[in-house]
């Protein structure tokens, strides 16, 4: 919901993806897909989707359906790669996709925030999460894992959040992942506005009936 689209800034960072992936993909740069180095690599599992990927400057596969994460699979040579991109290398590479605007702050999150948050997908975790001094108070969250941006959100879009969801949903952090809590407050405050509106409907119910005997009434 964003009436008129008031929350979309365009905010800051256009090229900061262009800049962690090194530059447009070239698929020249992967070697010829070989099914008997792919099912070892992958210990004889079959992968329900291979992407093509440019991360900092390197050739990568994504494989989906293997595991419950997506892998992340170097080209040359093929093996799975395990370990997170650095942060420093990350941070510069925002730096130079980014470079008239200057960073606040970058934390790496272990744990969901108000805003890079859990809910029908659960996002990756860690994150790095990059703060902006823009006119729009840009933030960044990047994937270290998979060194690629996932969320973006500008100063108006996480106004938006909290005046839209916040207020509908009740997804504040400290009792939205308290999953007993939520779900009790929930239903306290769900039966207690249906209470009110049964009571509504009975008092018109009331009044309507009151009406039409003083209608009935008064013809007689």
């Amino acid at each position: 919901m964003e009436p008129f689209f008031w929350a979309s800034s365009s905010g800051t960072g256009g090229l900061i993806g262009q800049a962690l992936s090194g530059g447009p993909l070239d698929v020249a740069s992967f070697p010829m897909i070989d099914a008997g180095t792919w099912y070892q690599v992958l210990a004889a599992r079959s992968p329900k989707e291979i992407e093509f990927v440019r991360i900092q400057n390197a050739p990568f596969f994504i494989a989906r359906g293997v595991e419950r994460e997506p892998l992340l699979i170097s080209a040359n040579p093929l093996e799975i790669r395990r370990t997170p991109f650095s942060v420093d290398s990350l941070i510069s590479r925002i730096r130079q996709g980014n470079p008239d605007v200057a960073i606040l702050e970058s934390q790496v999150l272990s744990d969901y925030d108000s805003y890079y948050r859990s809910q029908e997908q659960r996002p990756p975790l860690p994150v790095l999460r990059v703060k902006f001094s823009d006119p729009d108070s840009t933030w960044f969250y990047v994937d270290p894992r998979m060194g690629q941006v996932v969320r973006r959100f500008t100063r108006r879009q996480r106004l938006e959040r909290w005046i839209y969801h916040g207020l509908h949903s009740l997804d504040f952090n400290f009792w939205y992942y308290n999953g007993a809590v939520w779900r009790t407050t929930m239903v306290v405050l769900n039966a207690g506005g249906a209470l009110l509106s049964t009571i509504g409907l009975l008092l018109a119910l009331k009044r309507v009936k009151r009406g039409t005997k003083r209608v009935l009434v008064g013809r007689n």
